[in-house]
């Protein structure tokens, strides 16, 4: 009887340890999990916003070179042009 008595105080501890271990790695794993979704949302945010500039810059292309082939002596094209900018900002 004094073997498993001194069986359990000697292999108590290290069961505890470990478990408490187990539980610190399960909270640990958590977060990781909770910022790599919190990244995920960033970057799908982010690549919407650089598609809507890209989208934005490519008119503007679109529109400057319509510009430069028609000539600049129409005043109103440089106005079209000039307010969607300046909504924009």
């Amino acid at each position: 009887m004094k073997e498993i008595s001194d069986f359990i105080s000697s292999v108590g501890f290290p069961i505890v340890v470990c478990l408490l271990m187990i539980y610190q790695q399960e909270k640990l794993s958590q977060s990781y999990i909770d910022i790599v979704q919190s990244l995920k949302e960033l970057i799908s945010d982010n690549t919407k916003s650089i598609n809507l500039l890209i989208g934005r810059a490519k008119e503007n292309d679109e529109k400057m070179l319509a510009i430069m082939q028609g000539g600049n002596n129409n005043n109103e094209d440089k106005q079209e042009i000039s307010k969607p900018v300046s909504d924009n900002q």
